[in-house]
């Protein structure tokens, strides 16, 4: 294709421009001058085009997506490229539920190899509980983008988990119940004690299960046993319970007290 140079006005320089060919590759630039008699000169190569038109591939890794800025935690966002990309810039937003930015930096050249998010605004105050996004954004020196996304949460509140027990055929049948499906534990542990002598403990990561049951051994006096359950959610805020066994049992049955057998009898 030839592209018609003109003179700037004034100067012995001329100009002209041609629009970026569509497929990719590099393409040769020719410069071919003619004098007053019209003879020809050609100057071969002088410069190449360059088309991309292929955005970055981005790959996002998260050291978690939960965290409590009040309990130290943090998010560390690690972004790499998976092709061969001058980088021109990159730009990090976090955007709160109404799509406000809250968070936002930049830089240039190339990436940064870790972006630690601690749960502050711009302001460097500390942001409420609730759900947040981050927008990853990094263009090339031929100016395509790509843009990685997705949801960080703020949790500072301790887990609640609703524990409960009950007494039949002298075993224990402990009973655990998260109500809001948005909870998630990431450790637990039950300990059952006599008089604070630790008679058994059953612990796991992840859920707790629905349902554990202890069988009382001969010569243990169940108005001094007590439970403990601890747990702590994905973001480190602990839960912890603590209570004696007939306070749980008495409570669930009025006018009632333990005999010497570790059973419950009606007492009017």
């Amino acid at each position: 294709k030839e592209i018609q140079m003109k003179n700037i006005e004034g100067t012995e320089y001329y100009e002209g421009s041609v629009e970026a060919p569509a497929g990719e590759g590099a393409f040769n630039v020719d410069v071919i001058a003619l004098d007053k008699e019209l003879n020809r000169y050609s100057f071969k190569s002088i410069g190449e085009i360059y088309v991309d038109n292929t955005p970055p591939k981005l790959a996002m890794k998260l050291s978690r997506t939960v965290f409590s800025p009040k309990r130290k935690g943090f998010v560390v966002l690690t972004p790499t490229l998976k092709n061969i990309k001058e980088i021109d810039e990159w730009q990090i937003e976090i955007l709160n539920n109404q799509g406000n930015v809250v968070r936002s930096d930049r830089g240039f050249g190339k990436l940064p190899k870790e972006l630690i998010w601690k749960g502050e605004a711009n302001s460097l105050r500390l942001l409420d509980d609730g759900e947040y996004t981050y927008r990853f954004i990094v263009k090339d020196v031929a100016g395509n983008q790509t843009v990685v996304t997705d949801k960080l949460k703020i949790k500072s509140s301790a887990p609640e988990i609703q524990v409960d027990v009950e007494l039949t055929d002298n075993k224990l049948h402990f009973f655990f119940d998260i109500p809001s499906k948005d909870e998630s534990i990431d450790s637990w542990k039950l300990s059952i004690l006599d008089n604070g002598k630790i008679l058994n403990v059953f612990y796991g990561q992840g859920a707790l299960p629905p349902r554990i049951e202890y069988p009382i051994e001969n010569g243990v006096d169940l108005s001094k046993v007590t439970v403990s359950v601890t747990a702590t959610d994905n973001a480190g805020n602990p839960f912890e319970f603590t209570k004696s066994i007939p306070s749980i049992l008495l409570k669930k049955t009025p006018f009632a007290r333990l005999n010497d057998k570790s059973r419950i009898v009606e007492d009017f």
